[in-house]
């Protein structure tokens, strides 16, 4: 029986090295004495971004964002269930209601993955479609319908760092961007062939992925579905 690989789960969420606080006060102290302790704060994975850490300016203007958006989430009447589903954040989730979630066999839905973007790229397609149509009076509609994919994927991007950037998101980012640009370039291409694209672009800058069931699993459930479907 195969034992779980810690190594590799970290070498694949792009941690090198791990440590351990061997006096907590002193590190308290530190911070407080530093002159800018107030604005320190220890990394965790949400910081991580494909292995590099985000500017800092722009990670700020995204946490400032989520901020807001969570306090709007917040003043909900059922705001633990809008957190899971809009943010990914699971934490004010009641056992009760995890109980739930489990019967149904929709946990899955409080994790944002590539339902979440799609969702989200296709109802800004769709209204920027119907916003920016008047510009086909003025430009030609190969413009127009780069300008809607352009907004639609910086929106999901967008949407992506808001919900924390995991791995799920990375993966179905990717294949929406890669969808887009063959759709501004006229490109048809196979969806086999999107599909090996992406994995092989994830392989390509983190090749410890393939030891990751999720990405194994992720990408098999969707090239079975594909083989189904075409069949």
């Amino acid at each position: 029986q195969a034992a779980f690989d810690y190594q590799a789960w970290l070498l694949a969420r792009g941690f090198v090295a791990t440590g351990y606080v061997v006096e907590p006060s002193s590190l308290k102290a530190h911070l407080l004495n530093n002159e800018h302790g107030s604005n320190q704060r220890l990394r965790t994975e949400g910081d991580v971004l494909s292995g590099s850490v985000a500017n800092s300016s722009f990670s700020a203007s995204v946490a400032v964002l989520r901020q807001t958006l969570t306090e709007r989430l917040l003043a909900l009447k059922h705001s633990a269930l809008f957190l899971a589903l809009v943010l990914g954040e699971q934490g004010s989730i009641s056992e009760e209601q995890w109980r739930l979630f489990q019967q149904t066999g929709t946990v899955h839905l409080l994790v944002v993955s590539g339902l979440h973007i799609a969702l989200v790229a296709a109802v800004t397609l769709l209204g920027l479609s119907v916003l920016l149509r008047p510009l086909l009076l003025l430009i030609n509609y190969q413009y127009y319908r780069f300008f809607c994919l352009a907004g639609s994927a910086a929106v999901a991007a967008l949407y992506a760092l808001l919900a924390g950037f995991s791995v799920p998101t990375r993966r179905a980012l990717a294949a929406l961007l890669l969808a887009y640009l063959c759709l501004a370039l006229g490109r048809r291409v196979k969806a086999s062939t999107l599909l090996l694209s992406i994995a092989a672009l994830f392989l390509f800058f983190n090749p410890m992925l393939a030891s990751q069931q999720s990405f194994v699993l992720s990408f098999g459930a969707v090239a079975i579905l594909l083989t189904i479907a075409l069949s």
